[in-house]
């Protein structure tokens, strides 16, 4: 049977975020990203919004040295800003999706990607200095799991740093097991799992409806321009409708930093 993640992967890889989504790819601009992005009041971009969330969560990385694991690396965008800090063979990717993967190695083939599921963690004890995840542990099943074997493949000192959604209960994409009644309740998961220090910043405000908002702005502006037709329109305004929800269902977008 297909595990949540996978599920997830799959309408990644084929809808309106997808490997083969014209639209998208314009949306955010051939970059390979696939996240809501952190907006400032001078934010113009999908891109520009998504690296603004890469720095954002780097900035809780105290010591860049050593290596890191980008867990759910998705196409590779995330990877790929890593190296703005990181060596390339002190980089490596894992992702559930094989089509992601194979995007992933074209475009950077001197960092390491693998197949895996994040809840299973195929490496050694203390194998890293740091991991990442960028809006994806909502998605696993589960995210304590997850968070144990993260915990497990850290050095001593290292640090788990990612941007997180506490759903509510309506959110289809995510197992029920990683629904938190509130904000106590979701740093008490991180606790069981082992971490110390852990610091939870909530910047929902930062996120929650940048992108969907700017999605259909992108969507009017080509429509004015006659580069879209009123079908094509008329779909993306359909898909908007369906998305725009998803962000009012994240009871918080959190960036968390745990340390082992």
């Amino acid at each position: 049977m297909s595990t949540m993640s996978e599920k997830v992967a799959t309408k990644y890889d084929e809808t309106s975020h997808g490997l083969k989504n014209k639209f998208a790819a314009e949306l955010y601009e051939s970059t390979e990203f696939l996240n809501w992005g952190y907006w400032k009041d001078d934010t113009k971009s999908v891109g520009d919004a998504c690296e603004n969330l890469m720095e954002e969560l780097l900035e809780l990385v105290p010591d860049k040295n050593g290596n890191i694991l980008d867990v759910a690396c998705g196409k590779g965008a995330t990877t790929n800003y890593l190296l703005k800090y990181y060596q390339p063979e002190n980089v490596v990717g894992i992702n559930i999706s094989r089509e992601q993967l194979k995007i992933c190695k074209g475009k950077l083939p001197d960092c390491e990607f693998f197949c895996m599921d994040a809840t299973t963690l195929e490496f050694d004890d203390g194998s890293f200095d740091n991991v990442i995840c960028v809006e994806a542990a909502h998605h696993f099943d589960t995210r304590e799991k997850f968070l144990e074997e993260a915990r497990r493949v850290l050095v001593d000192g290292g640090n788990l740093v990612m941007s997180d959604i506490r759903t509510d209960r309506r959110n289809k994409h995510a197992p029920v097991a990683n629904f938190t009644e509130n904000l106590a309740e979701y740093r008490s998961v991180y606790q069981r799992a082992g971490f110390d220090d852990v610091k939870i910043v909530d910047v929902t405000e930062q996120v929650r409806g940048g992108l969907a908002d700017h999605y259909m702005d992108f969507a009017r502006l080509k429509f004015k321009n006659n580069e879209m037709g009123p079908q094509k329109f008329a779909k993306i305004l359909d898909v908007y409708q369906r998305f725009r929800p998803t962000f009012k269902n994240a009871q918080n977008y959190l960036l968390v930093r745990g340390t082992k």
